[in-house]
């Protein structure tokens, strides 16, 4: 990353969002405990004196039917809007919209260009979708070094996901890491307690097998459990499939001790 790119990421997210005016703040309020009706006149009103947020919460009900019918391509509109008005949020969902191609055509060059700017704003998710993108050439030319950069700083800030993506770099020796499983599942533990599902079945089964720690059907039991409430469906049939092989190793008061802890568990914040 050349140094000027990086200084942009340093500034902080103080440079970037836009101030919330007190009567948008009440409108995105009014939404959230259900009261549409008075959240839109208030988001509507704001929005048209120009107001990023207030276009963004608007854009949000648009996209989730929040007291309006749901509209993808309305809420494209207004996210665009936003993100215009220099919105760090808007321009995080307006690129991931590009990247899916939700609501509006793919265009994954477009999605680096808005990722860019809410990165340069300090947001790791953002952060961590642009160094994907530089991973795998999507968008932006193929370039390892700064995707990794980029990764870094997204797990700096503690993204769940780059974290655990991090981690597997360090347990594979992929994209010329050294290899270094001490450090692969640490990281792996960092994301899994932030809430990571992929993270959470990673160490599920590296403790149900031994491989990279110490085998333990506890452990296993009880990542393998909690990824079925926090993993992505891909890996839900493979995480119970696993987790009711553990289970046989364990006694059932144990089995039922552990399904409390996963029952009241909260990631870290």
């Amino acid at each position: 990353m050349n140094r000027i790119l990086f200084l942009f990421f340093c500034v902080g997210i103080c440079l970037f969002s836009p101030p919330v005016s007190a009567d948008t703040a009440e409108g995105a309020r009014a939404l959230e405990r259900g009261d549409y009706e008075m959240g839109l006149q208030i988001l509507n009103r704001e929005a048209e004196n120009g107001d990023p947020e207030a276009l963004f919460y608007l854009a949000r009900a648009y996209e989730y039917g929040y007291g309006v019918t749901p509209n993808i391509f309305v809420a494209a509109r207004l996210y665009a809007q936003s993100a215009g008005l220099g919105h760090v949020d808007a321009n995080l969902r307006l690129g991931k919209m590009n990247l899916m191609g939700d609501g509006l055509p793919r265009d994954a060059a477009r999605a680096s260009n808005l990722f860019a700017f809410a990165a340069r704003a300090g947001n790791p998710e953002a952060t961590y979708l642009l160094a994907v993108q530089y991973l795998d050439g999507e968008g932006v030319p193929k370039d390892t070094a700064q995707g990794l950069t980029l990764l870094q700083l997204a797990a700096d800030r503690l993204y769940p996901a780059a974290l655990n993506h991090l981690a597997t770099f360090y347990v594979t020796g992929e994209a010329g890491i050294e290899r270094h499983l001490g450090r692969g599942y640490e990281l792996f533990h960092m994301a899994a307690a932030r809430g990571s599902g992929d993270a959470m079945f990673n160490l599920g089964q590296a403790y149900l097998r031994g491989e990279g720690l110490p085998e333990d059907p506890l452990q296993a039991y009880l990542w393998l459990g909690l990824a079925l409430g926090y993993g992505n469906p891909a890996i839900q049939t493979e995480a119970d499939r696993l987790r009711r092989e553990a289970a046989q190793r364990l006694p059932v008061s144990v089995q039922a001790e552990i399904d409390e802890r996963i029952r009241v568990w909260k990631p870290t914040q």
